[in-house]
């Protein structure tokens, strides 16, 4: 499979098989227009229509695109007789939960990421100021708010520097990691 569904293990595993089912029913539309050109264009017109049309979903089915298309390109493209589509389908179903298996068991549940620790300190140390701060105690001394601004300020660097590193953004972060 193509697609890196996030989330939790349970959630993914599912993403991947239904990714899995979908993808046998494409195959299933897709094998038996392969024969007939015209057949064969209006159906793969309206299955990347329909899918494009999904991708507004986002999610899960934005992040299955390509594994959805991808079958369904091959079984309408590959000149294989019909008969041989339930051993096809058979396959490709052992392929999908070898593959949803493999997903959950070698990939981390969520990836972390330097950017969203960077931000996670800055807003921790911005609390512990604001908490810090003369109007949410009265008993601050001018050191202790110097103290956690520091923090604030060391923080907030070490956000800059992991964000300078990050040389062909925004485009390769994530949207979980936009920072605008």
């Amino acid at each position: 499979m193509l697609s890196d569904s996030q989330g939790p293990l349970r959630t993914r595993f599912w993403a991947y098989i239904l990714t899995g089912a979908a993808g046998l029913a494409l195959i299933s539309i897709g094998a038996p227009v392969q024969p007939y050109l015209i057949a064969k264009l209006v159906v793969t017109l309206l299955v990347v229509f329909i899918l494009a049309y999904l991708t507004l979903l986002r999610g899960y089915v934005r992040s299955a695109y390509l594994s959805l298309l991808l079958p369904f390109i091959v079984a309408v493209t590959t000149e294989a007789p019909l008969k041989d589509l339930p051993t096809g389908l058979a396959c490709y179903a052992a392929g999908a939960v070898v593959a949803a298996i493999t997903a959950v068991v070698l990939w981390p549940s969520r990836e972390t990421t330097a950017i969203r620790d960077a931000v996670a300190r800055v807003l921790t140390a911005s609390a512990k100021m604001i908490a810090g701060s003369p109007p949410m105690s009265p008993d601050a001394t001018p050191e202790q708010v110097a103290v956690l601004m520091a923090e604030v300020t060391a923080a907030d660097e070490a956000l800059a520097k992991v964000f300078r590193g990050k040389l062909a953004r925004p485009g390769n972060l994530t949207a979980q990691e936009r920072c605008t």
